[in-house]
């Protein structure tokens, strides 16, 4: 057979084989597999009382990595990687203190084509067996006799009762009691009920304790109710897997200056011990407190840091930061400007020395972080002064003239310099979901960013919050939908520091009741909503409902289930949390999803009901091409505070037909249960409106309701097994993918959010979905991680705008199709069609490529492009004459000034140009601001457009420490185009006073903004103190409120009308 490369998930790994990989159901021994079912809890608090449970699958596939290296003319060089550590090895001894032992090797990948090897050990050792052996000389109590193994003190007339509860009282099943002098084996396992009862054993004079896994333990000594009878009550803890809690930061520093990364962790037990990495390399025996300092840099300490964190419970690490290390200077800005050309309209040049010239380069300064030399780092995990940004240092004004006279001018970035910088980072977001095609609005519900109560939605379902600190990727719970339609949801956003992030989030509708008798049990099929044959089915064993109180409840409820159906692209909108989970090492690996499960249950009232017993999942194979032997499957659970999966139990194929009801497959199915009780946190885990929730729920007393997800997925682990079939997995490639600022294709854009959706050929469910964030990074270029071989599906949008593409880079047997008007990007995945290196599909080994620039990519613009200020002062510098604002972005009283213009035309290219000037001595030139024609995206209408021009608040001017007050503002309007056409106006809203001016290019017109006028909505022009995007959120939709749907509503009070005619 020849050699063959395969993937099968988006991590950083890769599996080279000679033959057929096999997938072997396996605990965690190293000649295994694992088969796990995902378990889950998602917490959620409202007014609306329902209990929830989300149920998942994972299939966790292991491969060889043995077999011939692919070409190495196609590859980059490859670190090697270690494997997971194998399972420890049996103890030496049954007693009296041994060893144990585990291995692992640098085979995933092994270091290929120049690579490095890995770095650190391959064996591990731990003491195990430390109890004392069986004593036949031991001594028991009066009336007790030593056991024929020595190992038990036996009276016959004594007997021990106890219950096995969780911090919240309710009880936990199948938890093992021991003997302290005896912890090798128990000597009971509690009941369904938590309950347990030994008899014939002496206890007095001993104590005993309790163990399961996942648990705390707990040491009681019994205390005796009678001559006869002893009593050991236990409350154990659910191990709570550490999340890290405080994230460190990137630092820049210049040679011989100080710095500090911070890492903080929470969990159960609570974190203690920290190790630090530099760049994948283990810094032994450095910030062991979770502070790594460095008290003088240098070049050779310039590199990428992270932390770790292990308890037992589990390990976690923190985002990747990088530390950069710059020789002395005044700042660690570049200060030439990079290129950004500016197509003028139809009609308008610039005079370049006698040359007449349309396109312009205006000068960039890259937004990115820098010091200066007067920054001093004292030892604080964050940077203690404000933010700083390689900003605009000198700008020149280029006048700008048009056909008609109409001028204006246009700045032009001479120098750049690292200064203080106003930068927020903002998630601006719109939560809703949809019935009938209609938006269901999250209504007045909680948003919660990191833990933080940040926000509450508006009636519309609109939210803006600011992000603290320096982040990339935040977690976002939207919670308690007032009007009760709607569940709560997870979702992981990334973000660019000092942007704003604008985000549509699709959330579930609150499904409709299906009543069933507790006593009975049921199972529901799912799946079957939209007329397609069930994939899956859920199971809740009799018998297992209880109330808030922890009492057995019997009789008449109801379950709602929502189900994420892989087989629809829509449904992944709905998706919970991220396609990820944090593996055993602690490191992030991508999953494939199979489908999503919540599901919460209600009395005939609507209180909340908990689950308390078997939830059994059950999955067709046949209908995910999976083999009857399971391909391991693991279920997991969604912890919120990280927006990832955890690992919680197995699943295995079961051959038999089972109820009539379930959905099975004629070879069988694949099963999970979940078998131990759902603990409820302590409500004082709920301090300052923040919430640390693990894989627990809450009391329902303080309206925090439950949800437990679980969500098929399969991933891809390294490690060696024992057997092979001939099951093959498909590969993991990365496509390239950019967006641009228009369809010119010149200039990159940032903060755009690229989406790539892979879906199995040939009709199969969709597998994967991966989203990020343009930024300026790789100059804006993204590889997002696909499998190969598959159906992509490519989607791009910034806020409410989507980007298309209409021009791509392609090779011409690549293979793809725009569909969606141009807004998504269908195509063929398979890497044989890319075979020239150049992309924009890349095989694994070629990640290094498609990030470098190479020929060929995919390409999106803007359908609707954003407006564009340019002020002479820029937007941080609030003191002069031509300031654009008199007040810094957070101050509660800045002022936002927009007027509202509507335009009838085919022109698609048409912008409203306004150009502000205050009415002050010889009329003080401040800006202008390029704002685009947008239609109302629910309609079909095309012709009839509108534009918000912002311009200079009128009020108060600042000339250095002198205002003046009650200082007017000229704006001068005109509609250009890069088509060339002629406008006229033909309407102006009543009571506003205008100006026309008529020209080659059309009409134009003057508005005198008075300083004591509020104006209003009535005339077309908002005067707001709310911030840019809620105050343009107004003039679009034409009303008072903020908080509004931004989509922009042409015939809704513009302030004057024109119609465009071509020439």
């Amino acid at each position: 057979m020849s050699s063959s490369v395969k993937f099968n998930s988006f991590d950083d790994r890769y599996v080279h084989t000679t033959e057929q990989p096999t997938i072997v159901a396996v605990s965690s021994d190293i000649a295994k597999k694992k088969i796990a079912l995902i378990f889950g809890a998602i917490v959620v608090v409202g007014v609306i009382a329902t209990v929830g449970v989300i149920l998942g699958v994972v299939i966790l596939k292991k491969d060889d990595n043995r077999g011939n290296p692919p070409d190495a003319s196609i590859n980059d060089a490859v670190d090697g990687k270690w494997t997971y550590w194998d399972s420890w090895s049996d103890c030496s001894v049954t007693c009296n203190t041994g060893t144990q032992r585990r291995t692992r090797t640098c085979t995933s990948p092994p270091p290929m084509y120049g690579g490095i090897s890995c770095v650190g050990i391959s064996l591990e050792t731990r003491q195990c067996a430390t109890w004392n052996c069986p004593d036949c000389a031991r001594i028991c109590p009066d009336g007790g006799n030593i056991s024929p193994n020595c190992e038990i003190c036996e009276c016959v007339s004594s007997t021990i009762i106890g219950t096995v509860n969780d911090r919240t009282n309710f009880s936990v099943a199948e938890v093992d009691i021991f003997l302290s002098y005896r912890p090798w084996s128990p000597i009971a396992t509690t009941n369904v009920r938590g309950r347990y009862t030994v008899s014939n054993i002496c206890f007095n004079s001993t104590s005993v304790f309790v163990k399961k896994g996942g648990f705390s333990t707990q040491n009681v000594t019994p205390r005796r109710l009678n001559n006869t009878h002893w009593e050991a009550n236990f409350e154990i803890r659910k191990l709570e897997k550490p999340w890290i809690s405080r994230k460190p930061v990137s630092k820049i520093r210049f040679v011989g200056l100080s710095a500090t990364f911070c890492c903080q962790a929470n969990g159960f037990p609570m974190p203690q011990d920290f190790q630090w990495f530099k760049d994948d390399s283990i810094l032994a025996g450095r910030g062991t407190d979770g502070n790594l300092l460095f008290n003088s840099v240098k070049k050779s300490d310039i590199g990428t840091y992270f932390c770790k964190v292990t308890t037992e419970a589990g390990s976690v690490s923190s985002e990747r930061v990088t530390l950069d290390v710059r020789d002395a200077s005044v700042d660690t800005c570049n200060p030439e400007p990079t290129t950004k050309e500016e197509n003028l309209p139809n009609g308008c040049f610039y005079n370049d020395n006698g040359d007449r010239k349309s396109v312009i380069d205006v000068g960039h300064c890259p937004n990115t972080k820098c010091i200066t030399n007067t920054l001093i780092d004292n030892g604080t995990c964050e940077d203690w002064w404000p933010n700083h940004c390689c900003d605009v240092s000198q700008m020149q004004s280029i006048e700008v003239e048009c056909d008609g006279g109409f001028t204006y001018l246009i700045t032009k970035v001479v120098s750049c310099k690292c200064r203080e910088n106003e930068m927020s980072t903002i998630i601006n977001g719109m939560a809703y979901g949809i019935r009938n095609s209609s938006r269901v609005p999250f209504n007045r519900g909680e948003v919660m960013v990191d833990g933080e109560l940040k926000g509450i939605t508006s009636a519309t379902g609109y939210f803006s919050v600011t992000i603290s600190g320096e982040v990339s990727r935040v977690v976002l719970n939207l919670r308690n939908d007032r009007s009760g339609q709607l569940l709560d949801t997870t979702r992981v956003i990334d973000v660019a520091f000092g942007t704003t992030t604008s985000i549509d989030i699709h959330v579930p509708l609150k499904p409709e009741p299906k009543t069933f008798n507790t006593r009975l049990g049921f199972d529901i099929p799912l799946g079957t909503e939209k007329g397609q044959p069930s994939t899956t089915s859920l199971s809740i064993a009799e018998d297992s409902i209880i109330d808030g109180d922890g009492n057995a409840f019997e009789g008449t409820a109801n379950a709602r289930v929502h189900f994420v159906d892989t087989r629809n692209l829509d449904d992944l909108n709905e998706m919970y949390g991220e396609l990820r989970f944090t593996d055993e090492e602690g490191n992030a690996v991508d999953l494939e999803t199979f489908g999503m499960v919540q599901l919460s249950v209600e009395d005939t009232t609507g209180s909340p009901l908990y689950v308390n017993g078997k939830i059994k999942m059950s999955l067709d194979p046949t209908s995910f091409n999976l083999s009857n032997t399971g391909e391991n499957l693991h279920l997991y659970s969604l912890d919120i505070n990280t927006g990832k999966w955890v690992d919680r139990g197995l699943m295995s194929y079961n051959s038999s037909s089972g109820s009539s009801r379930k959905r099975r497959s004629s070879g069988g199915n694949i099963e999970g249960v979940i078998a131990d009780s759902i603990p409820i946190i302590d409500q004082t885990e709920i301090v300052n409106n923040i919430v640390q929730v693990r894989n627990t729920r809450l009391v329902s007393s303080i309206n925090i309701n439950t949800d437990r997800p679980l969500i098929y997925r399969r991933i891809t682990e390294y490690r060696n097994v024992i057997s092979r079939d001939t099951v093959t997995r498909d590969d993991a490639c990365f496509v390239r993918v950019k967006a641009y600022s228009d369809f010119t294709f010149r200039n990159p854009e940032y903060g755009v959010r690229i989406t790539a959706a892979t879906k199995t050929k040939n009709g199969g469910p969709f597998r994967g979905r991966m989203s990020l964030v343009t930024s300026a990074n790789n100059n804006g270029i993204l590889c997002l991680p696909i499998f190969c071989n598959s159906e992509v599906y490519l989607m791009a949008e910034k806020g409410r705008t989507y980007y298309a593409g209409d021009r791509h880079i392609l090779p011409p047997q690549a293979v793809s199709v725009n569909i969606a008007n141009g807004t998504q990007i269908r195509l063929d995945s398979d890497y044989n069609n890319y075979l020239n290196g150049e992309g924009p599909v890349f095989v694994y080994q070629r990640r290094s490529k498609c990030i470098a620039e190479s020929t060929f990519i995919f390409q999106f613009a803007p359908l609707l492009k954003e407006g564009i200020r340019d002020s002479l002062s820029g937007d941080s510098i609030h003191n002069q004459l031509n300031s654009w604002y008199t007040e810094p972005a957070n101050s509660p009283f800045r002022r936002t000034c927009f007027m509202k213009v509507k335009v009838d035309s085919i022109d698609h290219s048409l912008e409203a140009t306004g150009v502000s000037m205050m009415d002050h001595t010889s009329n003080i030139y401040v800006g202008r601001f390029k704002a685009p024609l947008i239609w109302d995206e629910t309609t079909n209408n095309r012709r009839e457009k509108a534009a918000c021009v912002e311009f200079r608040c009128p009020g108060r001017l600042i000339d250095g420490t002198t205002t003046i007050n009650d200082v007017a503002t000229l704006l001068r309007v005109q509609i250009l185009s890069q088509e060339g056409h002629f406008c006229n106006i033909t309407n102006v809203a009543a009571g506003l006073n205008i100006v026309r001016f008529p020209g080659p290019l059309g009409e134009g017109f003057q508005f005198r903004a008075d300083p004591n006028d509020n104006y209003g909505s009535g005339m077309g022009v908002y005067i707001r103190t709310f911030p840019f995007y809620a105050a343009e959120a107004t003039c679009r939709t034409g009303l008072d409120s903020p908080n509004l749907s931004p989509i922009m509503k042409p015939n809704v009070n513009p302030a004057v009308e024109f119609q465009c005619i071509g020439i």
